[in-house]
Order: C-alpha cells, then structure tokens, then sequence
C-alpha cells in the first residue's frame, strides 16, 4: 500500500515479520518517511491491503475457527481501515481477536 505519488503522505507496508513460514504479519505505518506505528501488538496469520485514499488505508485480516489450518481459513475476513489525522494512526474499526474461539473466529487458530 506503499504509494510514491508526494501527495500520499500516509503509507503502510505489511507481510511477514519473521515467522519464516508467512503467518506472522503485521502493518507498519509511515508519514513520509517516518515510521509512525504497527497495526497491533501481536502479529496476525494473514493480512490482505483493499485500498487507500489520501488519508486512509483498508486491509482485511483473515479470520479462522478454532480448528483450521494456519493455510485454510474459513471465518471469513474483517475490514479494518486506518486514518491519519496528521498526528496520529487511528484504527476506525475494531481489531478482530487473536485467537479464535469456540464464540468468535481470530486472526490465528
């Protein structure tokens, strides 16, 4: 979600951050250059970008039941975008659990 155009100030990367098999990532966000902050403390199985606008970037985290396999997925996925306020990253959606349960789907099994 990393775009070059000067007029995107707010950018992010995201993918795996050393779990060695893709299933330990995060979200780093940047204003310009400057590293501004993570997604969340702990890292998710699998993120997806969507899309961005100016101020704003979307990304889905892919949701498991309790029994699947880190490489098969079936909860399903929750949108969570991120806004700039110029001073901060704020998460305008709430961040799915980390582990699922027999009552929710998480971002790991």
């Amino acid at each position: 979600m990393w775009e070059t155009d000067r007029s995107f100030r707010f950018n992010a990367l995201y993918g795996d951050c050393g779990g060695g098999d893709g299933a330990e990532q995060r979200i780093w966000f940047f204003a310009g250059r400057r590293f501004i902050g993570t997604d969340a403390r702990t890292s998710s199985a699998s993120i997806v970008g969507l899309w961005r606008d100016l101020n704003t970037i979307a990304f889905m985290y892919v949701l498991y039941r309790p029994n699947d396999p880190v490489c098969c997925a079936t909860g399903g996925g929750r949108i969570v975008r991120y806004h700039w306020t110029g001073k901060r990253v704020v998460r305008l959606d709430p961040l799915p659990p980390r582990t699922a349960s027999n009552h929710h789907s998480g971002r790991y099994p």
